[in-house]
């Protein structure tokens, strides 16, 4: 695949991608990228200044050993008015990795007071290139579907 052109806010997403990308595989962590970075990715006009990925559940504890200088909040349960999930947030470079885990992982819509599950799959990632980096992303049908990761710091 080639390199599609992506708005990233500096060359440090990109080398936290890079980072991600050699820890997640060197540790056999599968992993998908989403949020403004994966839509950026799939081509569209996003300015990228952090990273949103998601997990499994049972790759936390090894995660939380390889990533122990970076974590800046431990996981926990987030609720806002459109995500209800465990988060994690990295400090990579100074850019922050926003970690979800997919597993329980619950979203609602806009203009709905009704949770449903968010089906997130890491293991069903299309792989995308980003400046010679390969990486999993959520499908596009998907990542188009759910809402925006909201800032780690917000909640409700």
């Amino acid at each position: 695949m080639t390199d599609k052109p992506v708005a990233f806010t500096s060359n440090t997403v990109i080398e936290t991608i890079h980072w991600v990308c050699s820890r997640f595989r060197s540790k056999q962590i599968p992993f998908q990228i989403a949020g403004a970075t994966a839509m950026a990715a799939h081509g569209a006009k996003r300015m990228v200044g952090g990273v949103d990925l998601f997990i499994c559940a049972n790759h936390l504890p090894k995660l939380m050993r390889i990533a122990k200088d970076h974590i800046i909040d431990y996981p926990w349960r987030r609720r806002d008015h459109h995500w209800d999930m465990v988060v994690m947030v990295l400090e990579v470079n100074g850019i922050l990795v926003t970690v979800g885990i997919a597993d329980g992982a619950r979203i609602r819509t806009e203009g709905s007071d009704e949770w449903r599950n968010a089906a997130i799959d890491v293991l069903v990632s299309e792989f995308l290139t980003v400046e010679d980096i390969e990486f999993p992303v959520m499908p596009r049908a998907q990542l188009f579907d759910l809402p925006r990761l909201a800032d780690p710091g917000e909640s409700s």
